[in-house]
């Protein structure tokens, strides 16, 4: 967007006229606009959740190829879908920025 301000985190800065529900925190003293998609990570993610991420990753790649041993079915195709799922979730919570 052209004009926007962004605060020292990075996150976009808010005016006054913008409804409430689309603020999450108030950073330093400005209004902090929601990112939902998460377009912004915590670059400082520590060798232990590095690993942790990539652990997750192989424990579902482990699941995955049993689910395809098994064979194919709509059943194993939601199995799959679901633990997609899972990962995206779990890996979410690992780079989660953290809270100051």
């Amino acid at each position: 967007m052209d004009g926007q301000e962004f605060d020292d985190n990075g996150q976009p800065i808010i005016d006054e006229g913008v409804i409430m529900s689309e603020v999450t925190k108030v950073v330093g003293g400005s209004k902090v606009k929601k990112d939902l998609f998460r377009k912004q990570y915590n670059p400082n993610i520590s060798d232990k959740n590095k690993k942790l991420m990539v652990d997750i990753k192989d424990k579902a790649e482990e699941l995955q190829n049993l689910y395809e041993e098994a064979g194919s079915s709509r059943e194993l195709s939601l199995a799959t879908t679901n633990l997609q799922q899972s990962v995206f979730w779990a890996i979410s919570h690992v780079t989660a920025p953290t809270e100051d």
